[in-house]
């Protein structure tokens, strides 16, 4: 299987590709990305960012790559692929994010809130 990260350049996605020891890691981002191929990730880019159309850009990349499933880490991406997910779905694409009804659950602000501590 072909997983796709987007925000490869942060440590976040370093972290999140060890969950997938027995897959090939694709770690993208916007712009400048060093390119790096090893037997079980790469970096690549995405090209320049254009947030009016990120579910198109994706969605292109993820079939020219034969990507199997997109894991999107930046925050201005998740709801446009939450809503385009019927569409990736429809080219064999995994969209591994909550559906778009409830995503605004997720992606709430942080907040803080006294006397709770999560470990």
């Amino acid at each position: 299987m072909k997983i796709l990260i987007t925000g490869g350049n942060n440590a976040k996605a370093l972290k999140l590709m060890k969950a997938f020891p027995n897959h090939f890691v694709l770690l993208a981002d916007y712009g400048d990305v060093p390119s790096i191929i090893s037997e079980n990730y790469a970096f690549t880019t995405l090209g320049k960012l254009n947030k009016d159309s990120i579910a198109h850009i994706l969605l292109n990349f993820c079939i020219t790559e034969s990507i199997d499933s997109i894991i999107p880490l930046h925050h201005f991406e998740m709801e446009p692929l939450a809503k385009s997910s019927v569409l990736f779905n429809e080219y064999g694409i995994q969209v591994l994010l909550p559906d778009a009804d409830v995503i605004q659950n997720f992606m709430a602000e942080k907040t803080i809130q006294a006397n709770f501590v999560v470990f």
